[in-house]
């Protein structure tokens, strides 16, 4: 199932070259179109991805729940499509999210500045200043977005497996160099028990997020074969199996080990 993730510089790789090189290469383009889907499903609004989509949230937007959906829901989306194989992944730091999981092909496509500014002129119909100023603000955007959601840097070679530059190359001959690096990269993968075991965890940890009420503090999950462990903090037996039964209900959850804590609520003293 080979899975590929395209980080990419504003003008360095148009949206019509991500899908030539999906095309060309034989798999799904998974851009924000197929993820707006995901938090459809999960009735969030499509505004939600709009709001946030590759960019950093703001100190006011940190106090919302908002950011939490939409880092969940992503999250998600992205590890479904995954799951399901013959993927790119277009932008929204996949690369940091499945490295590990996958045997996945991490991708980065740069170009000169001059180039990358002449490119977004011409597809925009703006000047060069305003080309300029969307090229400035888009790269603060993903390297805010990456630094935020996955603590790396966006523009750290080391976190790719190659970095392309597009001002001399076209997408046909990169899909020919890169088929057989994709089918080594896939060879080296671990299999896909990791990457469902996560996709598991990632279900749990919203399912326990969405459920009204659910008396649990700090919760942490882990998955192995299915097999979920969680820790965290509640306030009763009655509380942690009602934790339980959410977890249970969940798709690819075999079995539940319960490591909550219990924490009695402190009573206040009364005055003397």
């Amino acid at each position: 199932m080979p899975i590929v993730t395209i980080a990419r510089e504003m003008g360095a790789l148009s949206k019509a070259g991500e899908q030539a090189l999906c095309r060309d290469l034989g798999l799904r383009c998974v851009d924000r179109t197929v993820l707006e889907e995901h938090f459809l499903k999960r009735g969030a609004d499509r505004k939600l991805m709009g709001r946030f989509d590759e960019r950093k949230p703001n100190f006011f937007d940190r106090l919302q729940n908002a950011v939490d959906i939409y880092a969940l829901t992503l999250k998600l989306a992205v590890l479904t499509e995954a799951e399901s194989g013959n993927a790119a992944l277009i932008g929204r730091g996949g690369n940091f999210l499945l490295h590990g999981l996958t045997g996945c092909l991490r991708l980065r496509f740069t170009a000169p500045l001059e180039l990358r500014v002449k490119r977004t002129a011409e597809e925009q119909k703006c000047t060069a200043d305003a080309a300029a100023k969307a090229i400035a603000a888009s790269d603060q955007g993903r390297i805010g977005f990456c630094r935020h959601h996955y603590g790396r840097d966006w523009r750290d070679p080391a976190q790719y497996d190659l970095v392309i530059n597009t001002e001399k190359t076209d997408m046909r001959t990169v899909a020919e160099f890169l088929r057989p690096l994709i089918a080594a990269a896939e060879r080296q993968s671990g299999g896909p028990d990791r990457l469902r075991d996560e996709l598991t965890a990632q279900r749990v940890r919203c399912a326990l997020f969405d459920a009204e009420n659910l008396p649990v503090q700090f919760p942490e999950i882990g998955c192995s074969d299915g097999r979920i462990t969680v820790h965290g903090s509640v306030s009763s037996d009655a509380a942690a199996e009602r934790v339980r039964q959410v977890i249970s209900a969940v798709e690819g959850v075999r079995e539940v080990t319960d490591m909550l804590e219990r924490i009695q609520p402190e009573l206040p003293r009364r005055f003397e």
